[in-house]
Formats: C-alpha cells, structure tokens, sequence
C-alpha cells in the first residue's frame, strides 16, 4: 500500500471578513494554486465551512465552488437561520499537464436549511484548466436580497495536496 503524506498549502487563522447587505455574488475565499500546482498525478483536497451570521426573514442564501474559473457545484437557495453552517468538502485530480490538462473534481456538500433540514449534495465533474498558469479555487455567497441581517463568514478553509 502507497500511503501519500499530505502537504498544508493554506488554511485559514481566522474567520474570514463577513459578507453583509448586498445582493451581488462576492468571493469568501479566492485561492491561487501556482503554477504547477495542478501538474499530471497530483492530488488536491480542500474543504470550507461557511457560517449564516445573521438572516433576515425567508430571504436565502447560495453558496458556489469555482476551480480555474469553471462553477463545480452550486448550492441551493436556502432558508438559513442564525448560525446554520454549510460545508463543502471537495478533491481535484489532474491526470495531465499543460495549456488544456484535463482534472477531474469531486465532492459533498451540505447546505442547511431553516428547518434544520441538511440537504448533502455530491458532486464531479470532468474539464480541462491551463496547468501552466496559476488555478484560482473560489467559494462566493450570493444572498437572495440586500438586508443588514443577512450575513455569512467563511470560519475556516483548508487545502492540502497529497
């Protein structure tokens, strides 16, 4: 049995800053893997846990997963009430190098909603990124309506390449 040892390439110290009172899809978290990051056999595991601060009435709330500019999952515009947690659990593996290497991403996520109702969610999907350039990993927020009771964090993100 080949047992690979995972390397830390970034976590987070800190919750991250608050998303609050707006409508407009903005990044929690935006990461670049370097260049080569992605090279033929590598391994990346990544997960980010995102915390509903405060929310306003029915108003909802979708989180999205964007590697190399392409969305891998989409959450569901969700109900959330204070303090509800999502999590995204996600693994990319190249199986090339180059301008057009293909990777494959796959994972879980779990949106809850204000019933307390966990909604997991598993996800792949099979493209093509330029491995010669750095490979942006994104989680955005996008709440349903401006409100200055709808507020979400990033508490943690962790990625490691094994």
């Amino acid at each position: 049995m080949n047992l690979a040892l995972l390397y830390c390439l970034g976590a987070t110290g800190a919750a991250g800053t608050p998303v609050v009172n707006t409508a407009a899809e903005t990044n929690l978290i935006s990461y670049s893997l370097p260049v080569g990051a992605l090279a033929k056999g590598k391994v990346i595991k990544g997960r980010a846990v995102v915390r509903s601060v405060d929310e306003n009435s029915t108003d909802t709330l979708t989180l999205k997963l964007t590697i190399g500019g392409t969305t891998v999952w989409t959450g569901t515009a969700v109900n959330q009430v204070d303090d509800d947690v999502s999590v995204i659990d996600f693994e990319i593996v190249s199986r090339g190098s180059g301008a057009a290497a293909t990777i494959i991403v796959s994972g879980w996520a779990i949106d809850a909603d204000a019933t307390g109702t966990l909604s997991p969610k598993v996800f792949a999907k099979v493209y093509t990124v330029d491995t010669t350039a750095a490979v942006a990993i994104a989680i955005t927020a996008t709440f349903s309506a401006a409100h200055a009771d709808n507020e979400c964090q990033l508490e943690s993100f962790t990625l490691y390449e094994g």
